[in-house]
């Protein structure tokens, strides 16, 4: 087993130093279930193979103003990780690489076929993820030492929401049977089966928000999210409402 995982990580390697694209599709993918360190290493690699290739002139380099928010956005999560009790492990490394991620993002991705492999990677490890939720759940505590590894990953639920985001992207853009709606099915299950208040809200809030950005000329679909959202709310938790 390790002989064969230092051959993958000698191939993924290579794959990410010939192609940063392909680094960015490798981190994005291990960020939601792997260890930070891991995909922080792949971001990281991906970073200086993209310089690399910057500095030989077959990339290029853009900066916009938006760039210019959501990297003080990063900086503000960091300092709010480190001067609040609501930090957690390794919040610096998980900071750095998603502001790496989102550098990589912003100047690889050039065409909606790129986008739509990038959305399908997200989707990927976030139905892995969901799964793990799912299963350390429903049967984490008779499954041994791998409940015990699933457990660890369901404490990594709350991410689900964040993730969502590009589920429902790629569920409306390509439909019922896409990589978007699996994930999306997943996700609404794990965080029905978390049965934490703040879980019901958060993905509430996101496929909300969603739908107003999504469908702004659509008003039925969004008084209908609002119906289905207060059924959600009076049949998993009652307590919210009080």
């Amino acid at each position: 087993m390790n002989i064969l995982l230092f051959l993958l990580a000698v191939a993924a390697f290579a794959v990410i130093i010939y192609s940063p694209e392909g680094g960015l599709y490798i981190s994005l993918f291990l960020l939601p279930f792997a260890d930070i360190r891991i995909s922080a290493c792949v971001a990281l690699t991906a970073g200086v193979s993209y310089l690399f290739k910057l500095l030989i002139g077959k990339r290029n380099f853009y900066f916009t103003a938006a760039d210019i928010f959501a990297l003080l956005f990063a900086f503000s999560a960091y300092i709010a990780g480190k001067i609040t009790p609501f930090g957690y492990e390794n919040i610096g490394l998980t900071v750095l690489t998603v502001a790496v991620l989102y550098i990589l993002c912003a100047n690889l991705m050039r065409s909606s076929e790129q986008l739509y492999r990038l959305m399908s990677v997200i989707n990927s490890g976030a139905l892995i993820l969901a799964l793990c939720c799912i299963f350390a759940f429903l049967f984490g505590g008779n499954l041994g030492d791998f409940g015990d590894y699933l457990a660890q990953k369901s404490a990594h639920v709350l991410l689900l929401p964040l993730l969502l985001p590009a589920a429902l992207s790629t569920a409306f853009s390509r439909g019922a049977f896409s990589s978007g709606a699996l994930a999306c099915l997943a996700i609404y299950v794990a965080a029905a089966l978390s049965f934490s208040e703040w879980m019901y809200l958060a993905v509430i809030c996101t496929t909300a928000l969603y739908l107003i950005f999504a469908f702004r000329k659509r008003m039925g679909i969004i008084f209908g999210a609002v119906i289905s959202c207060a059924a959600v709310l009076v049949l998993f938790s009652t307590g919210i409402i009080n």
